[in-house]
């Protein structure tokens, strides 16, 4: 019996490592020769791709780590142990060349490399991921073409894993029933007016929740009195007490200042500052329900490095996975996002970055009045204050990019 004729595919790994995937995906080779040209966290990213594509049945091969892959010298060393490599390898039928990450020079030297691959196999090619456009280039016998657009075809802790993390989602069936149950208090509190003169509720109440949360220490009964000076905000926590969130007791005269208990750690959570991860995560979920569109939603993922140990985890508010694409939110309900603010969006640029690469974009939320971050909006950014969450939804359907209708999948 003759020995099956081998697809071969050449891919430089970098940040980007969905293109990668992509790549593989709709060219479907039997062996990937994987050359390193990143330098992120010393070849960890290197390893992460090769065990990946290895788990999904590929036989890999990895080349290049170490080596200053954009020094010209150092490329085309590595690419002719790459062409030494392909000599030894049985019945090469087809061998494509990646051209969608890795430096210029990289690529330079293994184009110039193509000509002693021709000798080598009856077919072969090299092909581009346009990420911007959704589509694969192609070239091969002289003629270049475009692929039908790539499809959704990667799940969330692939993507993760692609890039190098390992993944874990906290949310689970209850937590959502309890959110359900929740409903009309998280929205009157998303839908509340922020005082920004004086004390208001939401501000009020994560004032109490940080006092209430200490050094892992939980305490029923804060030390804080809330004064509250409007009808709405003295109306919305009647309705919190009613609906058994916590518990409120006056305190004197006038009728504006209340001392209040928190029935559990969850629920004051929830009130100091959860409800508007809360509400953004309600939003999507309702948003995808209505157009009928299949997308991933996840609450509370946390992330750490492959390898990596709790010390270098961090947690993502919520994160949606549409068509190969990545929406990273962050959310914060504290009063006024200056100071703090700011490094939370800086930190959500960069984890963003690093868990999504050029497909991913972060949003940042906040529950604050003053719009004091122009500059993180150049950065791109998409930030949302108190008076834009009720149009949050129909933003989210702007970044989904489909219609009413829609039956798309992962």
């Amino acid at each position: 019996m003759s020995q099956k004729r081998r697809k071969v595919q050449i891919s430089f790994v970098s940040e980007e490592a969905l293109p990668n995937a992509i790549a593989v995906h709709e060219d479907k080779p039997d062996t990937l020769l994987l050359v390193s040209s990143t330098k992120m966290a010393q070849g960890r990213r290197d390893l992460a791709q090769r065990d990946y594509f290895r788990d999904k049945g590929l036989d890999v091969h990895l080349f290049g780590q170490g080596a200053r892959i954009t020094d010209f010298r150092e490329a085309a060393e590595c690419a002719r142990e790459v062409v030494n490599f392909l000599r030894d390898l049985k019945e090469v039928e087809a061998i494509t060349l990646n051209l969608t990450g890795g430096p210029k020079t990289t690529t330079i030297v293994f184009l110039d490399s193509m000509n002693q691959f021709v000798q080598m196999c009856k077919y072969t090619s090299w092909l581009y991921v346009d990420t911007q456009e959704g589509v694969t280039w192609r070239a091969a016998n002289d003629q270049t073409y475009v692929d039908n657009p790539f499809t959704s075809f990667i799940t969330v802790s692939d993507y993760l894993r692609l890039q190098g993390y390992e993944s874990e989602a906290q949310c689970d069936q209850a937590v959502f029933s309890a959110a359900m149950d929740r409903r009309e208090i998280t929205n009157s509190l998303a839908q509340s007016d922020r005082d920004r003169r004086g004390r208001d509720l939401i501000g009020e109440l994560n004032h109490c929740y940080s006092r209430a949360e200490i050094n892992g220490s939980f305490i029923r009964n804060p030390s804080h009195v809330i004064d509250l000076n409007r009808k709405q905000d003295i109306d919305l926590l009647k309705m919190i007490s009613d609906h058994g969130l916590l518990k409120v007791e006056f305190q004197g005269q006038p009728k504006k200042r209340f001392s209040i208990t928190f029935n559990d750690s969850d629920l004051a959570r929830y009130l100091g500052g959860g409800w508007l991860e809360e509400y953004v995560w309600l939003e999507t979920k309702a948003a995808l329900e209505r157009l009928r569109v299949d997308a991933t939603v996840l609450k509370n993922v946390i992330v750490t490095p492959v390898g990596g140990g709790p010390d270098e985890s961090n947690e993502i508010d919520l994160l949606v996975l549409f068509q190969n694409r990545m929406l990273v939110m962050e959310c914060k309900a504290s009063k006024k996002p200056g100071g703090n603010g700011g490094i939370n969006v800086s930190k959500l640029v960069d984890l963003a970055k690093k868990v999504g690469g050029r497909l991913a974009t972060p949003w940042f939320v906040t529950a604050a009045t003053d719009n004091s971050l122009p500059k993180e909006r150049s950065r791109g950014v998409e930030y949302f204050e108190s008076k834009d969450l009720p149009d949050l939804a129909s933003r989210f359907i702007d970044w989904l990019g489909v219609t009413r209708g829609s039956r798309d999948s992962r």
